[in-house]
Formats: structure tokens, sequence, C-alpha cells
């Protein structure tokens, strides 16, 4: 009995110092993977430990056939959900924006979170972030959105997985002054000011029958008066000139300067039309009264919602999903928000447009940190022209590369899925994932830039190809001309490319079209160097190891292939160097290849 006692205790003991040492390292796993709480410093999100985050994110509407149902009942299904979600953190990305739609606010409105429950918890389980949209939909009276917005602060207040509320995806001039306030207040552009100020643009008789048009509708609540209809209809009618005029200004002072990566692709010197006009001295001087209401009442729209979601959930940051750039700039509703979220979509060839309407939004808030929270290219341009994914694929990386370069705090692809049930070809050929949930070449492409693209560097080579349509590129960390493999180095590009560096080593990429390819390295701490290399085509690449290694000898450790992107299995592959030190590789689509190597 006594030896029996000693193995049991001996027994025991083994088992406790494992619990002992396992469960603390358990412990410090699982709060490594937890969210932090995300706050903002300047022009960067943080997390809790002061860290720049960089909101590498994708709009989520649900699942291809279920694309904006995905809350109904009988279209609601956690399954599909999880797999989309576990697709997203596998494509290298750390947050997704998903919308409460009029389906889920009754549920919501209700007492029933039991849907958005299980959607906070598979974030949460594959780690990624979530920015949700609130009031996706029309809404008469104020006060029932300040309902919902107190329900769901009040609901998920301490909860990180949601980092950030969206008070309204892209408002519109009737979403915040056509609404009816609470208790009877009339908001600036609810009243005779712009009458008095600009006369009648349209009579009280026309806006009676007016106000019941599909353009009516959208700007004027049912339930407003007649007299307030009138006031709203004149101030649209003011705004729609306004727009108008401010899409033929040039704004001075913000301008391509040589050098620069917008430069590569326009003629120095070019300005930005639109949208710093209403806030600009010539704008203001015609129509400082329409811009003084217009704010006036946005901002009182903006700091009902807001206060309503601080109350409850004061950590929680706040935002709104502008794609009408002249309401996002002004200064009245960004008092109460703490990032900047525009809209802003192009035809191929206009990435210019793009980087230049960016740039001028960051003149206007230079420390506050701006998140490109919709963005991407159609796989089929307007109306029905089919367009190579590899294209798409390429604006869309060269987005992302800029976004890291000019340290923007972030951006959110439009859209996970493609959408089947959508009958408008263009809208639905946003997607990451193809309406069979297989990769798209964007897909793969993004994946390398959000894996590999944290470090410094800079565009080299950005133009339009001879088509007027394709994209050319070439980015680099910084000093890669001289690089070593000592050095962490990362290069994407499209197409084929032929490099010889000044260190006399060389890198030569054979594919056909425009698909978009990575390679970089990194030290260990070790001493060994893991190289990583992904293309989007069927590749030939050749590059000079030894050249790149001081001519000294280099040794292949290991290698292996992650061939489905969707999948985390890698299989191992036997690569021999060429007698003179390089590596050559025949890629497969769509497959990283990861080297270890000894130098």
């Amino acid at each position: 009995m006594i030896r029996a006692r000693r193995k049991f205790s001996l027994l025991a003991l083994t088992v406790l110092l494992l619990w002992a040492i396992c469960v603390p390292l358990f412990l410090v796993q699982a709060a490594q993977i937890a969210p932090s709480r995300l706050t903002v410093r300047g022009a960067q999100v943080v997390d809790g430990q002061g860290q720049p985050v960089f909101l590498a994110g994708v709009n989520y509407e649900g699942f291809t056939e279920r694309a904006w149902k995905m809350w109904e009942d009988g279209q609601f299904d956690p399954t599909l959900i999880q797999r989309d979600f576990e697709a997203a953190r596998r494509g290298g990305y750390n947050t997704l924006r998903i919308f409460v739609q009029e389906g889920l606010a009754t549920n919501i409105l209700a007492g029933d979170f039991s849907k958005l429950d299980k959607v906070v918890a598979l974030a949460k389980k594959q780690g990624l972030r979530l920015l949700l949209t609130l009031a996706d939909y029309g809404e008469p009276r104020l006060e029932n959105l300040l309902t919902l917005d107190r329900l769901v602060a009040t609901h998920y207040r301490d909860e990180p997985t949601i980092f950030a509320f969206d008070l309204k995806n892209e408002p519109n001039f009737g979403d915040f002054a056509g609404i009816v306030y609470p208790g009877g207040e009339k908001p600036a552009l609810q009243t005779d000011v712009l009458l008095r100020a600009y006369g009648e643009k349209i009579s009280r008789e026309a806006v009676k029958s007016w106000r019941y048009s599909d353009e009516g509708k959208r700007v004027v609540s049912v339930l407003q008066d007649d007299e307030t209809a009138w006031h709203l209809a004149n101030g649209y009618k003011l705004w729609q000139e306004f727009e108008a005029e401010a899409g033929s200004w040039v704004q001075p002072g913000v301008t391509v300067q040589p050098g620069t990566v917008t430069s590569l692709l326009v003629a120095p010197g070019a300005g930005r039309a639109g949208f710093g006009y209403g806030v600009s001295n010539e704008g203001r001087a015609k129509w400082g009264k329409l811009i003084e209401a217009v704010d006036g009442t946005l901002s009182r729209w903006t700091e009902l919602r807001a206060a309503a979601l601080r109350q409850a959930a004061p950590q929680t940051l706040l935002t709104i999903g502008f794609n009408d750039m002249s309401l996002a700039i002004l200064p009245g509703p960004n008092r109460y928000l703490d990032f900047i979220s525009p809209h802003i979509y192009g035809y191929l060839s206009d990435l210019a447009g793009t980087y230049l309407s960016l740039e001028t939004l960051r003149s206007f808030y230079p420390v506050r940190p701006i998140v490109f929270e919709e963005f991407g290219y159609s796989g089929v341009q307007w109306p029905s022209a089919p367009v190579d994914g590899e294209v798409v694929a390429g604006y869309e990386t060269a987005v992302w590369l800029w976004l890291r370069q000019h340290d923007f705090a972030g951006g959110y692809k439009w859209l996970l899925n493609s959408p089947t049930n959508n009958p408008n070809h263009y809208e639905a050929g946003f997607g990451l994932l193809d309406s069979d949930n297989k990769p798209n070449p964007n897909f793969l492409a993004a994946r390398a830039v959000l894996d590999h693209g944290g470090s410094r560097g800079e565009f080299t080579r950005l133009e339009i190809g001879p088509d007027g349509k394709a994209l050319e590129y070439e980015w680099h960390s910084a000093g890669m001309p001289t690089a070593t493999l000592a050095q962490p180095q990362e290069w994407f590009g499209n197409g084929t490319l032929w490099r010889e560096a000044e260190a006399n080593w060389k890198l030569l990429v054979v594919q056909a079209g425009q698909a978009p390819w990575h390679i970089g390295w990194q030290k260990l701490a070790t001493g060994e160097t893991n190289l990583s290399l992904s293309t989007n085509n069927m590749a030939w690449v050749w590059l000079d190891l030894k050249g790149l290694n001081g001519r000294k000898a280099v040794q292949v450790v290991s290698a292996t292939v992650q061939t489905d992107p969707l999948s985390a299995d890698t299989s191992l592959i036997l690569t021999q160097l060429q007698p003179d030190g390089s590596l050559a590789l025949l890629t497969q689509p769509g497959a990283t290849y990861l080297l270890k190597l000894a130098v």
C-alpha cells in the first residue's frame, strides 16, 4: 500500500507539474490571440500595447446565393458563414465589415441577439475583428435608430471583437436631413434658412407631388409635414447644384508631385477636381449658407447617434462610411468620429483618381486615421464587358501596396463573395471568391501583400499597359537593388520581369499575361533565411541565390508548397539549386513556396 501511494504520489506530482507548465502556456497563447481594444493615436489605429494595426479588411454580405439575405430566417446558416470567415483569415485579412439590415434590426429590437452573437463568436474564433455597420436600411424616425444604437452598444460594450460601429453605410441627403428628429427638433435643413438665402428652387405646390416620386421618397420621410418637405426639397435641389459645380472644380494645392507614385500614372502638376470645393474660399463665397446648413444638420445627426453609442460603449470606435466625399470632409460630423471611412470606386485606368482622392482627403485630416472602407474593381466593367481576373488583381494589389506605403490605417475590399443572387453583372463581379467559393486571382494576389507587404518600400513601375486597361507595376522594399539574403526584402510585380541588380544578382519571372507575383525573404534568429515565392499564374522563376549571398554558397535546408490557398496543408518538395547556385522553379498557379536556406 505504501508503495502504491508513492506511485500515485509520483503520478499526481507529474500531472501537477505538467499542469503548472502547460496551463500558463495555454493561457499566454490564448491571451496572444484574444483581440485587444483598438484605439486611435494620431493617424494610426493601435492595439492594447500601443502597436499600430493595419486594418486588412473585407466587406461581408453573406454566402454567394444569400448575399444581403444572410440574417433572414431560413437563410441564416452559421456553417456557411464559418466557412467564409475561415477563407477570409486564410486570405490574410484581420477584420470584416458586416451590416445590420432590417431583418436583424427587427430581431434585436425584440431582444433577440442570437444571430449576431453567433456571428461575433465565429469571428472571434478566427481571430477576426468586426466593423459593424448599423442601420443598413431606410428609417423614417431617428429615435428608432437611437433605440437600436443603445441596445447594440449595451449588449457588446465588453466585446472587443466589435472594435468599431459604422453609423450608416453611404448616408445620402435624406438619411440625415429628411428623417424625423426626436422631440420635434428641426435641424437647419428642415427650416426656411436656405429659402431666405437662395430663394425658391421648387414651389410648395410642386413639392406635394414630387415628395412621392422615387427621388422625393429618398429625400423626405413620409412622416414629414408639407412645410418641412418644401424646405427639404429646396435644400436638396441646391445641394444638387452645388455638387454639379464641385465636379468641375480643380482644387489648388493638391497636385501630383514629381517622383511620387501618383506621378508614375499622371503628369505632375495635375490638380484634383471635386470635393474640396465646399470648404474652399471660392465655394464658401457662393455656397456658404448651404454648406453651413448641411454641415450643421449632418453634425447634429452624428452627435445624437454618437451620444447614444458612447454612453453605452465608450471604448468602441465610431465612423461613417461615406461615398459622397463632399460630406466626408465636413468638420461638423468628424468631431464625433474616430476615423474617416471613404468609399471610392473607379473604372480601370483611373487608379490615379483613386490615389488623388485619398491624398486630398488626408490633406484635410492629416492626423486622423483614414480607412479605405470600400474599394475594388469588378470583373465586369459597366455595362457588361468582362475583364480578365489578372487585370483586376493587379489594380487591387496596387491599392493595397499604396495604402501600406503611405501609412493609411487600412482598407476593406468590396466584397468577399461573388453574389449569385444579384442580376447586375457589374455588382456581382467584385468577389474575392467566385460563385463556387473558389479563390479568384485578386484573392491570391492580395494574400501575398497582406502576409508580406508590411515593410517600407515604393513603386518603381506603375503604368497603364498598351491596351489602356491592364496595369503594369513593380514594388519593392527600400534598398532592394543592393539587397542580400541578410536583409529582409519583399518584391511584388506582375507579368514578366527580368532584373539584374547592382550587386550582380539576377531575377527572372516568365509567365503569360499580367498575373501578379511575389518574392520575399527574411533572416531568422537561427541564422537561416526563409524565402517565400508565389505566382498567380504558372511561371518559370529563376533567382540567383549565390549572387544574393555575396557569391557565397547557399543550401536549401527544406522546401514546402501550399497548393490550396484555403487550406493550411503543405507538402514537401524536392528542390535542388543549379550548379551556378541559382534557384529555378516552375510554379503552379496560386501556390505558395517556402524555402529555408542555409547561408
